[in-house]
């Protein structure tokens, strides 16, 4: 028999998922609390229930309380007990084989997390979608819809660098399908030869005439032109050229919250 503590359960918790109970000879509890975590984001991924600001406090808040459950719950039982057997497992060289496998488990969750839940999360760093989005909003990106269904102007997506930064992430809207004849006149955007009302746009007074005129340019097959709200400040297709559709990650669905040198409480959550 041997000694458990309730503080050193609830210390070795924080140090890897379920270990709390590894250390309190519980290790079917362990392996249930991965499973049940692995379950509960993939059946929020499969049913949406994130894409809405609403539903994302909810997945938070629950994933929040299971997270600290078996740390409340590995500490209850130590309490309760007080000793337990020596397992085969009841030893540091496995303490350590756990952590290891739930860092790798959670990295690689961490790598694929749009693939698996259909969603993922983006803090914006830029003023170039403003205002719409501003820097420091954080969004939900839907990145499952894109790969059913085709991208329309209007839509807000995120899509990846293909060359300048390769990898990194941007948020602009789309103004352009493939085919479709694109052009700026005095900072009018004109879409096959007819002018785009675009009531969410900002201009700045003293940009120069490369940002108020543009084109016109024909905007590739598979390929989708993209804009940035705050047309004078925005590294988009006029500069980087139409995007391809493989490279779309996903369409901005919500900003559910906002910081900016302090919490912008008039900003979340909205829907787009």
């Amino acid at each position: 028999m041997r000694t458990i503590k309730p503080i050193y359960a609830v210390l070795l918790g924080f140090l890897g998922a379920g270990l709390g109970y590894i250390y309190i000879g519980r290790l079917a509890y362990a392996v249930l609390t991965l499973l049940i975590f692995a379950a509960f984001f993939s059946v929020v991924g499969w049913a949406g229930i994130a894409l809405g600001p609403i539903g994302f406090y909810w997945v938070l808040a629950l994933a929040l309380c299971w997270a600290l459950f078996p740390l409340v719950h590995s500490a209850m039982i130590a309490k309760k007990i007080k000793t337990v057997p020596k397992k085969w497992y009841s030893h540091w060289m496995y303490y350590v084989v756990w952590i290891i496998t739930v860092g790798v488990l959670g990295n690689f969750v961490a790598v694929n997390r749009s693939a698996l839940f259909g969603f993922e999360t983006f803090s914006i760093p830029s003023v170039s979608m403003a205002p719409t989005l501003q820097r420091g909003d954080l969004i939900m990106v839907d990145t499952r819809t894109m790969t059913k269904t085709s991208p329309n102007v209007g839509e807000m997506v995120v899509f990846k660098a293909s060359h300048g930064s390769p990898g990194a992430f941007f948020a602009k809207r789309i103004v352009g399908l493939p085919g479709d004849i694109i052009e700026v006149r005095n900072n009018a955007l004109v879409r096959n030869g007819q002018p785009v009302e675009e009531n969410y746009i900002k201009l700045s007074e003293h940009a120069n005439d490369r940002l108020k005129n543009y084109g016109p340019t024909v905007v590739p097959k598979n390929h989708y032109f993209m804009m940035g709200d705050n047309r004078h400040n925005s590294n988009d297709s006029r500069f980087i050229g139409p995007i391809e559709h493989s490279l779309i990650h996903g369409k901005v669905v919500h900003r559910w919250f906002a910081f900016e040198q302090g919490v912008q409480w008039g900003r979340f959550p909205r829907r787009f």
